[in-house]
């Protein structure tokens, strides 16, 4: 077994921590089972050795009755063991999910940056659940698979040696068998899931585009696109297959083969008394009882192979660092004085640098604009303040302590932001509004939307507060959503309001709505505006303009229009030479 193996087979024998006992119990029950069933053509001989030729009925009476005592005895321990594996598995394949997804929770942004949602989906929940069949019954299978071959095997040497090796020749054959199973079945077995999550992943962009592909007329290529995914798929399904189906041609025939050796063999030994009849019976049913586990174990390999290749992808994504810092060194309890950027420099690769050496102080109770052309790093630095990236070098100072050494819950517990995309869930207006957390009261939720002017639209709702709105908010305008967004961040009254082109996609009628609203809010609170309409930040009481990951100009609007340098410029292109 490889090492890789081996770890993800570490990593899967803590999940059963808490359910030792049913391991236990189960695992009873399984060899209670195993020699039960061993029994059945023990008793059947007699019946054929004995009763049958006295011709009593009475013996054949009671060895019948013994033979169905001992399969409801079977299938009743076989029932209850299968309920407990059953209960087992779901539980623990329950718990794994919800720690998988308390975990991707965790996560840094760059990870879903390079991750898709559908990958994570699939992974989630698919992946975890191709597990449930390792957590819920392989494993005690395998057990009572090998037990019934041993006892089986046990019997049939001491019934007679010279069937016995006959049998022999059959285990060269599984063996090989089994090694194509497990080891060259894997690899297939992880692609296979990997393209899987490709499709998931594909298919979830797509149907979230089918209204933008309606109106580029680019149906047909999404179609092409998503087929030609599922050909692969398919394609490479058929290999796995055909492969799977080889194998178990051999396994199949092998064993009839070598029953019809058997009786072959044994017809000369019956005739010379060398041997009875119901021998050869018996022997014949431990024969596919051995059979029978033997191709349950290859079958089960293959069941294990995909539930080691859907844990090597759980497992990469439970080994992936979390992103909170639980043992930070101090926590803010307040903030009183200030925000400094140090020397700050930033690259989501080595090669190429976002942010360079940027430095600025933001007050507090200012509200600050950063301005700049579309890729010069103004979000960049909203995300280095949230903790969201880490800079590559300088430092973030609140109140004279470095933020790395603030816990990121605490650190974002301050921050209200409002992003350039707006996120709604299905639910009512008040639940999205305090994102579905008991302890933000109605009065903060009216409050905010009354600030905003989004009373005004939501009162006009079936429901008012109280109205549902489908996923993602469709059943409201953009500029509706925007308003719940910037209504949002504001009922978490935070002490830090960053608004991310919050105004850039909402007509002039609501900008205004949100300007109002942003100039109320703004007292006694630091507010960092990124926009590019630049008419929503001339009453900053700074604005920084960037350019290429540097801060070319600070100072307010008449200043830096009197400088006529990056911002004038910037300004007189969205509204002309008009008068300042």
């Amino acid at each position: 077994m490889t090492k890789d193996k081996t770890s993800s087979f570490k990593k899967i024998v803590p999940l059963f921590k808490n359910h030792w006992g049913k391991v236990i119990v189960a695992t009873t029950l399984v060899i209670l089972s195993t020699v039960l069933t061993t029994l059945l053509p023990i008793v059947f001989r007699e019946v054929i050795d004995n009763a049958i030729p006295a011709r009593s009925f009475e013996l054949i009476l009671i060895n019948g009755g013994k033979y169905l005592i001992v399969l409801i005895l079977m299938i009743i321990v076989s029932y209850f063991q299968q309920i407990i594996v059953a209960y087992m598995g779901v539980d623990i394949v329950n718990g794994l999910k919800k720690r998988i997804l308390k975990h991707v929770l965790d996560l840094s942004i760059s990870f879903f940056d390079k991750t898709g949602s559908g990958k994570l989906i699939s992974r989630i929940e698919s992946d975890s659940q191709q597990l449930f069949m390792l957590f819920s019954s392989v494993g005690l299978e395998m057990i009572g698979a090998f037990l019934l071959i041993g006892i089986s095997l046990g019997v049939m040497v001491f019934t007679s040696l010279k069937l016995t090796l006959i049998v022999f020749g059959l285990i060269p054959i599984y063996l090989i068998g089994t090694t194509v199973m497990f080891f060259k079945m894997r690899p297939m077995f992880k692609k296979d899931r990997k393209i899987y999550s490709q499709i998931c992943g594909l298919l979830e962009e797509h149907i979230k585009a089918v209204p933008l592909l309606r109106s580029l007329g680019s149906l047909d290529w999404s179609k092409r696109k998503i087929n030609l995914a599922n050909e692969e798929r398919r394609n490479f399904g058929l290999q796995i297959q055909l492969r799977q189906t080889g194998v178990w041609f051999i396994l199949f025939l092998v064993p009839d083969l070598i029953t019809a050796g058997i009786l072959y063999k044994s017809v000369g030994w019956i005739k010379s008394n060398m041997i009875s009849i119901g021998t050869v019976v018996m022997f014949i049913q431990y024969l596919e009882m051995s059979i029978r586990p033997l191709l349950m174990i290859t079958e089960q390999i293959g069941e294990l192979q995909r539930a080691q290749g859907a844990a090597d992808r759980v497992f990469e994504i439970l080994d992936t660092p979390s992103d909170n810092n639980h043992f930070a060194l101090s926590e803010l309890q307040s903030f009183n004085h200030e925000i400094i950027f140090e020397n700050v420099s930033f690259s989501y690769n080595p090669e190429t640098p976002v942010l360079k050496n940027v430095s600025f102080t933001v007050k507090k109770g200012e509200t600050v604009a950063i301005v700049g052309a579309t890729g010069s790093g103004k979000t960049t630095i909203i995300s280095l303040l949230a903790r969201f990236y880490e800079p590559t070098n300088g430092r973030i100072i609140i109140d004279g302590i470095d933020i790395k050494d603030i816990t990121k819950t605490n650190l974002r517990s301050f921050i209200s932001i409002v992003l350039q995309e707006t996120y709604l869930f299905p639910g009512t207006v008040e639940d999205n509004l305090r994102v579905f957390r008991d302890d933000i009261d109605k009065d903060s939720v009216l409050s905010a939307i009354k600030y905003t002017g989004a009373d005004k639209f939501i009162n006009q709702m079936k429901g008012k507060i109280e109205a549902d709105l489908s996923e993602d908010g469709r059943n409201l305008s953009f500029g509706e959503r925007q308003l719940l967004s910037f209504s949002r961040a504001l009922v978490f009254d935070p002490s830090i309001l960053i608004m991310d082109e919050a105004t850039s996609s909402v007509d002039p009628y609501t900008e205004k709505l949100i300007q109002e609203a942003l100039e109320k809010m703004s007292r006694g609170r630091t507010s960092i505006i990124i926009a590019h309409r630049l008419s929503t930040i001339r009453k900053a009481d700074k604005i920084i303009v960037v350019d290429d990951g540097r801060i070319v100009e600070i100072g307010k609007h008449t200043q830096l229009m009197d400088l006529k340098g990056k911002y004038s410029s910037l300004y007189n292109t969205q509204f002309g030479n008009c008068i300042v």
